[in-house]
């Protein structure tokens, strides 16, 4: 016997895949599963799925406010086991986070037993605790029913669950997000008190268009449980319309005299169940530590005897007592500054609705709650207008079938079941044995299917005591309860009365929880620490880079002291700051300056003028000739920075100057140019060309001279400002100055000057037109409005006032065109290729007066 020949298995071919396309892919995947299914809350409800699997089993299993707790693991063996199949420490710890007042202003679990407590204890095992729910946790289960929300089914297909619940009350604007990680989102919202936030939403019920501002006069902030203060209210409007932000909240403090002791009584948020952790943090923060190498480190804040926590169930008291002399107030004001009793809150506002991911502002939270409780509303009145109609159905049916009683009896004395009964109520089929008095009414039945059923269910002793006038009298009101329904479903201002209605009925519920956290406007904390006295500080640089700085002035030197800085400007004009009170003064010939600022090698000039309230000017001489002013304090900056940045990299600088006092000539070898006629600019700007560029560096130096006065411009009718050209495109206005000092921006002049002026504007992409300024006049004081074509950057404004223009472009290419030639155009004009080209980027322009170039069309490339 031979054996059948097997066939050949297919050897499947290996297939390639793109591995990092596969791996976002599918990590895109995972973070949206993460983000829908577990870490955020949605805004209609306020909870997070496995905060929902947990309340809808209790309210599924009866286990409200009014009935017996249960065990927490019996409980949350339920919940993994239908709804949410995730590991059961924690589903537990969900469960306890639900019932922790000193977390959620409105629990809505109440456990029997340790559920932890706001000094860092842990919630004793589910199989020592018992929960149920709370009023507010009840209140979930109003109108929760299949079709007022959606149910889906749960993960093995074996239970349908409700993909929402038919929360009335804003719950997640009380209780806050303490935490919500997804992969690439983080949310937390800060609690409210409960009456507060319904009082809020009440209003804007009533007043649907209220403003931000007129919502926060009800409910001022965040209450915290914990209580403290928020000491900086001026942001939060800003927070609660953008749905992000930093609220700063500070602990309560007080200082007791006659112990010498401050006692802390509430923390901030964050510390809401870590109230130990805290403590350990004081007291390290004021006792002397040991570090790695066994080496004794001072205590971070001196003055302290020692940190105690008296803290009981009656409230927190963390008592800090003070070393003899220390002044209790200023001890405040250092613990603040440096522990985290003042701290900031992030607030980042995004939550799902729908699974959808969004940042919410205030406005835009209530405007969807406010959707779902139509929503709410309307399903359910629409499943009771279908119960109404179903009822008004078989009303009807028992109405006509009461004039019919007779025959009705004779047809279920002959039906042999109940079907056959229905089959002559809705066809009029005759039965062997009716009656032939009855056969003409019995075939002209057309009862429904609805009102056959429910007549053929009817037992026969009552067909006889169908009461006509008491079924009339139900239709009547089965009508009345129909036309109420209807206008639920289709009338959405009469719905939402009903939706205020029902609210102030939940509030009446509420308890009576005063606020705990108060508001208020104050500057962070800060350390009170002697001023050290300035020290006079003379700086000098010589040609090789070297400088000076000592407590004696020398040849060159300025003069200034230990609490200013220095500012070197490099080729490309960047200042770098040296801050002297951060060196020490030098010997000899000095120190080099690359050795002082890391990163600097090369250095045009410096200055000791950089100062907030500095009137003092800087001149800036570029290599090609170009001329400007700038005001020092623009290279101002709060915070020590090292590199002060301008734009003018592709712009060399020759040579950096301070203005004297009291001059108004500089001279430029032989050259003499009045100050008023070198343009005054911001950090970016490029100065104008005063003067032709040569090899050789100029020898610059300061004169005072009579010159002739400016003749007076008269000033024409109407208000007056200063219009600010930026290079994307906007006007900016300053109704408030004429004064240009401290002004930054492309263009800069008096609003008067600009409508009487004809610009030229110049587009990095190579266009360019002249527009009449009055294009630009506005009939009030506007703060800004549109300059040019939407997407058009500016590379350069100025007046149309040169015979012609010189176009520079990357490898040193340049072209020379006639102004005149530019077309008049209107603000929103693109411009005309003017020096538009695909082989090289335009750089700059500048005036044509003194260039040997040839004047060409605007056609020919640049060479």
């Amino acid at each position: 016997m031979t054996k059948k020949k097997q066939p050949e298995q297919e050897i499947a071919t290996p297939q390639e895949a793109d591995f990092n396309s596969r791996f976002k892919s599918n990590f895109y995947d995972y973070g949206m599963s993460v983000i829908r299914e577990r870490a955020l809350p949605d805004v209609r409800d306020g909870l997070k799925p496995v905060h929902r699997a947990i309340v809808y089993e209790m309210l599924q299993s009866r286990i409200l406010s009014s009935h017996k707790t249960v065990k927490v693991k019996r409980i949350v063996g339920n919940v993994i086991g239908k709804w949410h199949p995730h590991g059961d420490s924690a589903a537990e710890l969900a469960l306890d986070g639900l019932s922790q007042e000193w977390i959620n202003p409105l629990p809505i679990l109440y456990i029997k037993g340790n559920n932890g407590s706001i000094f860092g204890d842990t919630p004793a095992s589910g199989r020592y605790t018992e929960a149920r729910l709370t009023p507010a946790g009840d209140a979930y289960g109003h109108n929760l029913k299949e079709g007022i929300v959606p149910y889906v089914p749960n993960f093995d297909d074996t239970e349908k669950m409700p993909e929402i619940l038919p929360a009335q009350l804003p719950y997640l604007l009380i209780n806050g997000i303490t935490e919500g990680i997804a992969v690439g989102v983080a949310s937390t919202l800060p609690p409210h008190n409960p009456r507060e936030v319904v009082d809020m939403v009440l209003h804007y019920l009533r007043k649907p268009k209220s403003k931000t501002e007129e919502l926060l006069e009800i409910m001022p902030g965040p209450d915290f449980p914990s209580g403290a203060t928020i000491i900086n209210k001026e942001d939060l409007l800003s927070i609660y319309e953008t749905g992000r932000g930093k609220i700063r909240i500070r602990a309560t403090l007080e200082y007791d005299e006659k112990e010498h002791a401050i006692h802390v009584r509430e923390v901030p948020f964050t510390f809401s169940g870590s109230v130990d952790a805290l403590v350990a943090e004081l007291v390290n923060a004021t006792t002397e530590t040991v570090n790695s190498q066994k080496k004794k480190v001072p205590p971070k804040i001196t003055g302290i005897n020692s940190v105690n926590n008296y803290s009981d169930k009656n409230g927190i008291d963390i008592c800090i007592e003070l070393a003899r002399g220390v002044n209790g107030q200023e001890m405040i004001q250092t613990l603040l500054a440096k522990t985290r009793l003042e701290v900031p809150i992030t607030v980042q506002f995004a939550a799902l609705n729908a699974k959808q991911l969004h940042l919410y502002s205030l406005r835009r939270y209530l405007a969807e709650y406010v959707d779902f409780q139509h929503e709410i509303v309307s399903n359910e009145y629409q499943l009771k207008l279908e119960e109404l109609n179903r009822r008004a159905e078989i009303l009807m049916g028992h109405i006509i079938a009461a004039s019919y009683i007779d025959e009705i009896v004779d047809v279920v004395k002959h039906a042999e079941n109940r079907a056959q009964i229905e089959d002559v109520l809705m066809h009029g089929t005759i039965l062997p044995g009716t009656k032939k008095s009855y056969q003409k009414t019995v075939s002209s039945f057309q009862f429904t299917p609805l009102q056959a059923e429910a007549i053929s269910g009817r037992p026969l002793y009552q067909l006889n005591r169908l009461d006509t006038q008491k079924l009339v009298k139900e239709g009547q009101e089965i009508q009345k309860a129909q036309e109420k329904a209807r206008k639920m479903v289709e009338d959405r201002s009469y719905r939402h009365k009903e939706i205020i209605r029902r609210l102030e009925e939940e509030k009446k519920k509420l308890p009576d929880t005063p606020r705990k956290t108060r508001i208020i406007s104050e500057a962070p904390a800060k350390v009170s620490i002697a001023e050290t006295p300035a020290v006079d500080l003379y700086v000098g640089m010589d040609h090789y880079g070297y400088v000076r700085i000592e407590g004696a002035p020398f040849d060159g030197s300025q003069k200034t002291d230990s609490k200013s800085r220095v500012g070197f400007f490099d080729a490309t004009g960047n200042c770098w700051n040296l801050f002297l009170d951060r060196v020490k003064e030098t010997k000899g010939r000095g120190t080099l300056l690359s050795q002082l600022i890391d990163g600097l090698t090369d250095c045009i000039g410096f200055t000791t003028k950089i100062r907030e309230d500095s009137d003092r000017e800087g001149l800036f001489l570029f290599m090609d000739g170009a001329l400007r002013r700038i005001p020092m304090k623009q290279y101002w900056t709060k915070t020590r920075a090292t590199k002060v940045k301008t734009q003018t990299e592709n712009h060399p600088l020759a040579a950096y100057q301070d203005i004297p006092e009291d001059i108004n000539v500089v001279l430029f070898d032989e050259t003499k140019i009045p100050l008023r006629q070198i343009p005054q600019t911001g950090r970016s700007g490029n100065g104008t060309k005063l003067l032709p560029e040569k090899e050789e560096p100029y020898t610059i130096s300061f004169t005072k001279e009579d010159l002739p006065e400016e003749p007076e411009r008269k000033k024409p009718d109407g208000f007056d400002g200063l219009a600010i050209f930026t290079e994307d495109g906007k006007l900016n206005f300053d109704w408030s100055t004429l004064d240009t000092a401290g002004q930054e921006g492309l263009y800069i002049t008096t609003y008067q000057d600009l409508i009487r002026e004809t610009l030229l504007f110049v587009h990095t992409d190579g266009t360019a037109k002249r527009v009449e300024g009055s294009q630009f006049a506005v009939k009030t004081k506007r703060t800004s409005i549109a300059a040019d074509k939407d997407g058009v950057k500016i590379l350069d404004i100025r007046p149309a006032t040169d015979e012609t223009l010189i176009g520079t472009y990357t490898e040193g290419k340049q072209k020379r065109i006639k102004v005149s030639d530019i077309s008049m155009q209107g603000k929103t004009g693109g411009g005309v290729r003017v020096f538009y080209t695909t082989k090289y980027t335009l750089l700059s322009v500048e005036s044509g007066e003194n260039s040997d170039l040839p004047v060409v069309s605007f056609a020919t490339l640049p060479k």
